[in-house]
């Protein structure tokens, strides 16, 4: 079993200093309009007359976070002071643990607008381009998820998950040209990011813009 870091010993390890200490901020949640949006897994019907899959889109919530210590936490809120594994790989944005995945954050970021949401199945891929994209897979063991920061702690979300089991994560992120530059946060690289445009809206004036797409891919 790996060991694993409280969330303060983490931040030792990986030598990151304090940035800033904003509250997270919990804004109403812009639900579907409908429950019965669908997306494909590619175009609705393959040369053969094939029909893909379909994927539906169960929920979705929209807030913004302040991370701190170049980081903030998607988690499970039955995990407590757990953070990611000790041997994660800080050369990739993603840092999952036990019921959790942090991401890593340029140390310009001082707020980051978030879309969380919940699919049936894989999805579709989000259209335009990102500054950044990573997949990780991870147990929810209560299937109840918080936005979790270092200086403020655990604040829940309501994103409607099917049950507790196995979910892949989709995050695709973007910058905001206007606020930056911004550097990378990762381990030996500090790389001026790109900042591809398309995402204002997303952005609404926040420095990131984070879409993070949620299946289940097995039950507990």
């Amino acid at each position: 079993m790996n060991a694993r870091f409280t969330v303060f010993q983490a931040l030792v390890a990986v030598g990151i200093g304090h940035e800033h200490a904003d509250e997270i901020t919990a804004e109403p949640f812009a639900a579907s309009s409908s429950n019965d949006q669908w997306a494909t897994n590619g175009p609705a019907l393959s040369t053969a007359g094939e029909r893909y899959q379909l994927s539906r889109l169960l929920d979705v919530c929209e807030t913004t976070v302040s991370p701190s210590y170049r980081l903030f936490g998607l988690v499970d809120t039955t995990m407590g002071a757990e953070t990611f594994d000790h041997d994660a790989n800080r050369s990739k944005w993603l840092l999952p643990g036990p019921g959790l995945v942090y991401l890593q954050v340029p140390p310009q970021v001082v707020r980051t607008a978030i879309r969380m949401e919940s699919w049936t199945t894989s999805p579709a891929l989000p259209p335009g381009q990102w500054a950044g994209h990573e997949e990780v897979e991870v147990d929810l063991p209560e299937g109840e998820l918080g936005l979790q920061t270092v200086d403020c702690g655990l604040s829940e979300i309501p994103l409607v998950l099917p049950s507790p089991g196995t979910y892949r994560m989709r995050w695709q992120w973007a910058f905001n040209p206007d606020t930056g530059p911004f550097t990378s946060p990762l381990q030996g690289c500090s790389d001026v990011l790109a900042t591809p445009g398309g995402h204002e809206a997303a952005l609404g004036g926040d420095d990131q813009f984070c879409l993070v797409q949620i299946w289940r891919t097995a039950t507990a």
